[in-house]
């Protein structure tokens, strides 16, 4: 195999030709993080607008949004995305009146779990919740089976990490009230949320009870 001779760059590992002062910008990065992505359901960010999005062909925002300020680079990301990550954050910040230090992190987390569960969900409206598996012998047989994808069990450890994001939240908005909560059992935990009334009140000197189930 014919290497370069040129003499590598001081401090870097290759020659001029074959980019030592090549800087790696964020429009770069994403421009390779793109070209990479197959479906997107393991990007935990607003997902990029790209032909591989499983309804590219009929999205009628297609690369309409391009916001460089946000996302540093011109990549086109995914608009009703952003718009729903948005409103949620928004919506749980002024109807709870979540701290904007303390929750943000929650909020953030909960907010991004939500839009992956509702990108699963296409993605699954679309290709089906099964894929055939084929198995081959020696021999030249073969046998095929259909089973659950892997997307769609992924959809359901989301839903649990929501769960527990939102019971995370419900203790701190309580916690900052100076209300104790015990948080146990099937609840329903947007009343419990919107209305800490819901919440089973214990004495000050026991510890807030919170099963947070992976």
């Amino acid at each position: 195999m014919t290497r370069c001779q040129r003499i590598a760059e001081p401090n870097k590992e290759t020659c001029i030709k074959h980019g030592a002062t090549h800087i790696l910008t964020k429009e770069n990065a994403d421009k390779c993080k793109a070209a990479s992505i197959k479906n997107g359901f393991n990007i935990t960010e607003i997902l990029m607008c790209t032909k591989t999005c499983v309804i590219a062909q009929s999205c009628q925002y297609y690369q309409q949004l391009v916001d460089s300020d946000r996302y540093g680079s011109t990549i086109p990301r995914c608009l009703p995305e952003q718009l729903t990550y948005d409103a949620i954050t928004e919506r749980f910040r002024e109807e709870y009146e979540l701290d904007d230090v303390a929750d943000q992190v929650m909020l953030n987390r909960l907010g991004m779990n939500l839009v992956r569960l509702w990108r699963g969900e296409k993605i699954i409206a679309t290709t089906g919740e099964l894929v055939e598996r084929i198995k081959t012998s020696p021999d030249g047989s073969y046998e095929t089976w259909m089973e659950e994808s892997a997307i769609s069990r992924s959809i359901d450890s989301l839903d649990r990490r929501v769960q527990a994001w939102l019971k995370e939240l419900a203790v701190s908005k309580a916690a900052r009230e100076g209300k104790h909560v015990q948080v146990t059992g099937n609840i329903n935990l947007t009343n419990l949320l919107s209305d800490p009334a819901n919440a089973t009140i214990i004495d000050a000197d026991q510890l807030i009870d919170a099963d947070f189930d992976e």
